[in-house]
């Protein structure tokens, strides 16, 4: 799997020096730092962690389908991928490697989905651009994404930045809200239990799709 980890540490890094090679350094700092410190001073607290019970939900895709994370649990463990949108390159990225693994998540009996603000239609998108085949189910205002305490407003500097990017939040989410949730993997057993929460403010990282499958080792 090493050369898995490898990949997504690559493709990453050749995404930020491509996305971010033009920005003056002052104005990308103040990006990066908004969500880390948010989570320094007010989130903390609230964010799902190890060893917590995943809160339950029920999703669904344009198709009427509803997923139920009860449900899902019945078959064995659960990987939640949540994703700021189709929009987000560094999501991309990472949604792409998660396709790489999907076979060894399977003979470990676990199921992967994704998780996003993005509409019904820009999930569909997204999957057939990536030829992803596990699930992106849609969290409608962030409402799960809240209850794991990982949603955070963005404030009206990173709202004109992320415009002058060529990127409207809002238009993605079909919302007037301008809401994202931090980037996550969280794996839980069969029982709800959360085995591990990867939450990281700096969106361009992500838990290596190698460490996904020794947590499922583990059990």
């Amino acid at each position: 799997m090493e050369y898995l980890v490898k990949s997504l540490e690559q493709e990453l890094e050749k995404v930020k020096v491509k996305v971010y090679g033009e920005i003056k350094p002052q104005d990308l700092l103040k990006f990066y730092d908004e969500a880390e410190d948010l989570v320094a001073a007010e989130m903390k607290d609230n964010i799902i962690k190890a060893s917590d019970i995943l809160p339950e939900f029920k999703l669904e895709k344009k198709t009427g389908e509803i997923f139920s994370s009860s449900e899902l649990l019945s078959t064995g463990p659960l990987v939640i991928s949540f994703f700021r949108g189709s929009w987000c390159p560094f999501c991309n990225v990472e949604m792409k490697a998660l396709q790489d693994i999907l076979e060894g998540l399977k003979q470990r009996k676990a199921t992967l989905i994704g998780i996003t603000p993005d509409t019904f239609d820009k999930t569909i998108e997204i999957k057939q651009n990536l030829g992803l085949e596990y699930d992106i189910l849609h969290d409608s205002n962030n409402e799960y994404g809240k209850k794991l305490g990982i949603v955070y407003e963005l404030s009206d500097y990173v709202i004109e930045f992320a415009k002058e990017m060529g990127v409207d939040i809002s238009h993605y989410q079909g919302t007037d809200k301008f809401e994202l949730p931090i980037p996550a993997t969280i794996i839980v057993d069969s029982n709800s239990k959360v085995l591990s929460a990867f939450i990281e403010p700096d969106y361009t990282k992500r838990m290596d799709p190698e460490d996904i499958l020794v947590q499922l080792d583990r059990l």
